[in-house]
């Protein structure tokens, strides 16, 4: 009995065999780009979930979302470009991907939340002293990897899938295409004597334009401390160079957008501006998005953010009720934070400055703060929230653990 095929544009796929031929010539797919291209076949044009993709791709295993893109984009490059120029798959955002056919009906997709954007640590260069500093490179890679998992404004490709990478010639644009990425880590790590340098840059990854860079030097002696110290600091710096990049993608791609996510940066934006106009603003901005989401945690950190920071201020209220807002604002985001650091910080800051409730507002700072020790927002609010509380409440019992550092709001 013939085995059943499937076929579509110039392609014949056998899942059984789990075979594709291109006009009578097999093509080497790999077991989990077949099941992969049998899963988006079956759909019939329609959109694939990434988490239906990752179950028949990695059936009861635990594994990095990252490794789908993975999948995917060399699916992409085997099958080649449609007559019109376009990928026989594409990405539906925050949902997942489907295979387009002749017949498959292209449709005006409504308006998507875009995905928060993505980065990928690439295994930092080991230059010089023949390779012996390699353990060390690996280790620093693998501490940033995961020091940014912590940070929830991003997301990060896993390990097994930037250290695939290693040793290979690879344009950031390329990398950036095949891992689903916006932007790319680099690193380098090169011995002096006794002293190791640390180079560090984050690369747009559309136009391969250097967003950031600094450098690190460090003693041998105490390697690890010096580990410990480069992870820390470069965990903190990437944060805001992202959120500030994707302002300005906002900015310049998607001007009057209401995409959620995009709501969330334009309100940045405005935020940013530190003026009464540029408050009223971003809060319009974020109720009319609430009316859509109301359990969106992060438009709720930001509405409770808004009216905080106008009644901290001194500045005109918006509406009669602002402070009970704020509380209100705050409360619903913690309820849906699901442990993001930042939500967390903005919302103790609201019920401690705006609410007044000191015991609660603190013990959501310090347990941000403890969610994420990398992100300076973070710590920076605990601190300011621990100097407010003994300034307004004598004698009260907090931490006295927490720096009393210095950072913009953001």
């Amino acid at each position: 009995m013939a085995e059943t095929s499937v076929t579509f544009g110039p392609f014949q796929f056998f899942p059984d065999s789990a075979l594709l031929q291109r006009g009578g010539e097999a093509i080497a797919l790999g077991h989990r780009g077949a099941v992969l291209l049998h899963a988006l076949l079956e759909a019939d044009g329609k959109a694939v979930s990434k988490s239906v993709l990752m179950e028949r791709g990695w059936p009861a295993t635990i594994v990095e979302e990252g490794n789908l893109p993975v999948q995917i984009a060399a699916l992409r490059k085997l099958l080649g470009a449609r007559p019109d120029g376009t990928d026989w798959i594409s990405t539906v955002p925050r949902v997942g991907y489907r295979l387009l056919t002749e017949t498959t009906e292209v449709l005006a997709m409504p308006e998507i939340v875009p995905d928060p954007p993505a980065v990928a640590v690439m295994p930092f260069d080991n230059l010089g002293n023949g390779g012996a500093d390699g353990y060390f490179a690996d280790g620093i890679t693998t501490d940033i990897i995961a020091a940014l998992m912590r940070f929830k404004s991003f997301k990060v490709v896993s390990r097994n899938c930037s250290f695939a990478y290693r040793g290979r010639t690879v344009d950031t644009r390329q990398v950036a295409r095949e891992l689903g990425v916006q932007y790319v880590l680099e690193g380098s790590i090169r011995r002096q004597g006794k002293r190791l340098r640390i180079t560090v840059q984050l690369v747009d990854g559309a136009s391969a334009m250097h967003l950031w860079a600094d450098g690190f030097d460090g003693d041998l002696d105490d390697v690890f401390d010096f580990q410990d110290r480069i992870t820390e600091r470069v965990a903190s710096l990437v944060e805001p160079a992202i959120e500030t990049a994707e302002i300005e993608r906002s900015r310049r791609q998607r001007a009057g957008s209401f995409a959620l996510y995009d709501v969330y940066l334009q309100s940045m934006a405005c935020l940013n501006e530190e003026t009464p106009d540029g408050n009223a603003r971003a809060y319009a901005l974020l109720t009319e998005a609430l009316a859509i989401e109301p359990d969106n945690a992060m438009v709720l950190r930001h509405a409770a953010w808004a009216l905080e920071h106008r009644y901290t201020m001194g500045w005109p209220a918006i509406g009669p009720d602002d402070k009970e807002k704020c509380v209100e604002y705050a409360r619903r985001g913690l309820q849906h934070a699901a442990g993001n650091a930042r939500v967390m910080s903005h919302c103790g800051m609201a019920l401690l400055q705006t609410g007044k409730d000191y015991d609660a507002g603190m013990a959501v700072l310090l347990a941000a703060a403890t969610a994420n020790p990398n992100d300076l927002f973070v710590i920076a609010n605990a601190a300011v929230g621990t100097l407010h509380c003994r300034a307004d409440r004598p004698g009260a019992r907090t931490s006295p653990s927490w720096p009393a550092v210095g950072a913009k709001r953001s």
